[in-house]
């Protein structure tokens, strides 16, 4: 019994030696789950929220997560962030997410970080323990039930169930190798989703150097990449910083880009991200409305080389044009709704489109102008940008 410990144990030293081979559960890369400092200031909630369109449902859905703190330990922090993906890699180590216990020692868990082997450490893992098991996660249509293959509301659960720390240079008497191991046990909610497959590989090696910023960026991104089909991602940029990366939501346009760009650069330098003439984009239609733009390192973004005929609201496209996100989602409502959608689109419309249907008669030009009008709405709905 004591060898074949002693083998696992061996096989162990081996994995974090040289531990490429990461995982992230997906549903926790989509909003953070603690805060990007050390410092709550007195906060023991965060929220998040976005509006997107559900293919299932057929229609724009909000999804939202709420985090609430424990009342003595309060919120996760970034540090803790770091403890809860070391504890993924430790289950993917040692028993490959088979069971929802697992067995450690504190040093491995302090060497798999990059930590320093040091009193520091040992402290700080335990206090990430104490958040990790005291933390509340609600989800409102927003936590993908992957055996389902469906969004649900899950509300009211941690990410750890119990945790037990013991000193492992103490063995009890009559004892054998395991009695000095610490443990953990998954939440069953979270345990759940590993058993249905809901994890993405990550180069663990290449997160732990990262910084906080940084990290979130690469989980993020990386769950978002499905190369070679989709190597570039526009995003709102709002959206992007303060729903998925956790900046706060005081900043404006300019302050965010300043908290990006090191990042960035970062991700850059890494080989993860291609670099960019142009990153940002500031929105013309939208007042204080930007997007960025990330490819994926080693690809390009598609251009195209035909000009796209202008399509009627409803109707399906042509073979000789591409259909955008907005055209896909517009094919799916019935006329009623595309109806109701229009008259709310004219009723908050103004400018140059809609003082051309004013003054033009019914036409071409006038259909081709609500149709805009329209399209420019949903994609504020989609995109979840405020109309200015």
């Amino acid at each position: 019994m004591i060898q074949k410990v002693r083998k696992a144990t061996k096989k162990r030293q081996i994995a974090f030696e040289s531990f490429r081979d990461g995982r992230d559960e997906m549903n926790l890369v989509e909003f953070p789950i603690a805060t990007l400092s050390e410092r709550n200031n007195g906060k023991n909630i965060l929220e998040y929220q976005r509006e997107t369109y559900d293919r299932v449902l057929g229609k724009p859905v909000v999804r939202k997560l709420t985090v609430t703190g424990d009342v003595k330990h309060g919120l996760p922090t970034a540090k803790d962030e770091e403890v809860y993906l070391g504890l993924l890699q430790l289950t993917k180590i040692t028993n490959d997410f088979k069971e929802p216990k697992v067995l450690f020692t504190r040093s491995q868990l302090i060497k798999l970080m990059g930590w320093k082997n040091r009193d520091w450490s040992y402290h700080r893992v335990a206090k990430a323990f104490c958040r990790l098991t005291g933390v509340r996660l609600f989800y409102e249509n927003a936590w993908r039930d992957n055996s389902k293959k469906r969004y649900c509301s899950q509300g009211g659960f941690g990410l750890l169930d119990s945790f037990q720390l013991r000193d492992g240079r103490i063995r009890s008497p009559g004892g054998d190798e395991t009695d000095r191991l610490s443990e953990f046990r998954w939440n069953s909610v979270v345990f759940d989703s590993f058993q249905s497959g809901y994890l993405k590989k990550i180069d663990y090696s290449k997160a732990r150097e990262l910084s906080v910023v940084a990290r979130r960026m690469y989980r993020y991104l990386d769950k978002h990449f499905y190369p070679p089909k989709k190597t570039t991602l526009v995003l709102n940029l709002k959206t992007f910083a303060f729903e998925h990366i956790g900046l706060s939501r005081r900043y404006d346009s300019a302050q965010i880009r300043r908290a990006l760009d090191k990042p960035i650069r970062e991700l850059e330098i890494t080989g993860f991200l291609q670099p960019a003439k142009q990153r940002f984009r500031k929105l013309s239609e939208q007042r204080g409305e930007w997007e960025a733009t990330f490819t994926l390192v080693g690809h390009r973004p598609k251009r195209s080389t035909s000009k796209q005929k202008p399509q009627t609201v409803g109707k399906r496209p042509t073979r000789s044009s591409k259909p955008d996100e907005i055209d896909r989602y517009m094919l799916t409502l019935t006329r009623g709704d595309l109806q109701s959608i229009e008259k709310q689109a004219m009723a908050t419309a103004s400018g140059f489109l809609l003082d051309t249907i004013e003054n033009a008669s019914n036409g071409p030009l006038a259909e081709e102008c609500r149709k805009q009008i329209v399209k420019s709405y949903l994609r504020q709905r989609l995109s979840g940008g405020k109309k200015s």
